[in-house]
């Protein structure tokens, strides 16, 4: 890619975990100096390509983009600070057990930042925020800033597991300010990566975020109130959904999986906040409402499927594969499998459960709970296995080594993890939320 003619400053990113990670990593990589500020992980490790966060490929462009001079983290604000032209906040934004935002340490990063910037700056807004803080927090870094701060707003659109393939071949970036210089100058800068660039204004590109992941989010409520419904019918969710995806006005890449909903707070979040703006203008949020108790009853959909065919506990135990909130990510805050564990354990079965990436020492402690090498382990003498999501180890499983490790024949595929002509073939019976018993 052509190295960024922009001789004005470098780009500084500000606190760096995952988005942050493949932020400064991708615009290093489209040819800009950039300084990474890390305020509570290790910078000697990020420098060395240790991510904070599981991400294919992440860890081997850093290690390049430091060789080549181009990047550099630090957790010193006077190192990473002086001489940027521009300052992207790229906080994953927490959550609270409701999903609700939490902002007090994107405006504490802000004020700690202005002090060190020695030249007039434009902060970027790459964070999860509620329409309408984009000034609140340019007011903040101005606040102890000694030199003029203009803000944009640019949306990410990353996706676990898949967030440097999402940033090199982005289906368009979104670039909003009410300053069109602003908005050009930060269009520049990804220039380099070849892909479309939206310009907008500074709260229509708020908005688009919360739009874009609502709408995804509305997408999986939808399919698995669908689903539901296919299987009380005896019908069929996937095919049913593959229909679906091949309607030009739906598209082939529609979230139509029907199985335990969404969870880990970034879809939530965009619903907590436009119902948040409904309440502040008394607007009815009738489907973002839904969208939400549909997803809030997934678990105990996915419940009553096992206990519709799999019958009573009494002492026996499951195999369960995948514990983490999704796959590929050793993540376990906000998991939904994790969630379902405990109901499962609490309604008196005994749980043997695999997860490639996850660590037993950070799971809590669980009466007939145990963890296991491998999934194929975990069957030892399990009535059934319940698969709760679909990564390494789980989904490429040896179907015939778990089959013949079972005491009983039943698999609960929830993440639409396995082939159920393959478990057929095995032996096995396989029911899906949406799908029921395989034919």
């Amino acid at each position: 890619m052509p190295v960024s003619t922009d001789t004005t400053g470098h780009i500084a990113v500000i606190d760096i975990w995952h988005q942050g990670a493949v932020l400064a990593a991708g615009l290093a990589e489209a040819g800009h100096t950039v300084r990474g500020l890390t305020l509570a992980g290790d910078a000697a490790a990020l420098n060395e390509g240790v991510t904070p966060v599981l991400e294919p490929g992440l860890g081997d462009l850093i290690r390049a983009m430091v060789a080549a001079g181009r990047l550099r983290f630090t957790g010193d604000p006077a190192e990473a600070l002086p001489g940027a032209a521009f300052l992207f906040l790229s906080t994953d934004t927490p959550v609270d057990d409701d999903d609700r935002p939490h902002l007090d340490g994107l405006f504490e990063a802000l004020r700690r930042a202005g002090p060190h910037v020695d030249r007039p700056v434009i902060l970027a807004i790459t964070a999860q925020v509620p329409a309408g803080t984009s000034e609140a927090l340019r007011d903040a870094l101005a606040a102890t800033a000694a030199h003029p701060v203009r803000v944009a707003y640019v949306p990410e659109f990353l996706q676990l597991g898949q967030a440097l393939d999402r940033f090199r071949n982005a289906d368009r970036f979104v670039v909003g300010a009410d300053d069109p210089e602003v908005r050009a100058r930060v269009s520049a800068l990804f220039a380099p990566l070849g892909r479309p660039a939206v310009e907008t204004s500074l709260r229509t590109a708020e908005m688009a975020k919360h739009a874009a992941n609502a709408f995804l989010a509305l997408s999986v409520s939808f399919i698995n109130e669908i689903g539901d419904l296919a299987e009380a019918e005896g019908a069929d969710i996937a095919d049913v959904a593959r229909i679906l995806r091949l309607d030009r006005r739906i598209g082939p890449h529609a979230y139509l999986g029907a199985g335990l909903g969404f969870s880990g707070g970034t879809l939530g979040r965009e619903l907590r906040t436009l119902q948040a703006i409904g309440t502040r203008h008394a607007i009815p949020t009738a489907m973002t409402d839904a969208t939400w108790a549909v997803n809030a009853a997934r678990p105990a959909a996915v419940l009553r499927l096992l206990a519709r065919t799999a019958g009573k506990p009494e002492g026996r135990t499951l195999a369960v594969g995948g514990l983490a909130y999704k796959a590929g990510t050793p993540t376990l805050r906000r998991s939904r499998p994790l969630e379902i564990v405990r109901a499962l354990v609490e309604a008196g079965w005994g749980v043997r459960a695999f997860d490639p990436l996850v660590d037993p020492a950070a799971l809590p402690p669980l009466p007939r709970f145990a963890v296991c090498p491998s999934l194929v382990e975990a069957a030892r003498g399990a009535a059934a296995v319940v698969l709760l999501s679909g990564g390494d180890g789980v989904a490429n499983a040896s179907v015939t080594d778990v089959a013949r490790a079972l005491t009983g024949r039943l698999v609960v595929d929830a993440a639409g993890a396995w082939d159920r002509d393959a478990a057929r073939q095995a032996g096995l019976t396989v029911v899906s939320p949406g799908r029921a018993v395989a034919p």
